[in-house]
């Protein structure tokens, strides 16, 4: 988290990809990479991350992040069906 705090997001996307390969229900460096992957503006891809951990796992937080990526790639029933089960 303190790469991608500082800025170096591609050294953080490395290093949570590690870490989801060693643990790959791990939902924390899963949402990491999907941030990293939103701050350099690659917001589909941070959705199709996000939308794979939820096959999975219906942690509150992908939902909430699938959500708002969805949103900024205009994908809107997506994204309101992600914020209804979210609540």
């Amino acid at each position: 988290h303190a790469y991608r705090k500082f800025g170096n997001v591609v050294e953080a996307e490395k290093i949570f990809r590690k870490l989801l390969e060693k643990d790959v229900g791990d939902v924390t460096a899963l949402l990491g990479i999907g941030a990293c992957l939103q701050e350099r503006g690659l917001h589909t891809k941070a959705f199709l991350v996000y939308q794979t951990g939820l096959s999975w796992s219906r942690d509150l937080r992908l939902l909430n992040k699938a959500a708002y990526a969805a949103l900024r790639i205009k994908k809107f029933r997506q994204a309101e069906a992600y914020f209804l089960e979210a609540t």
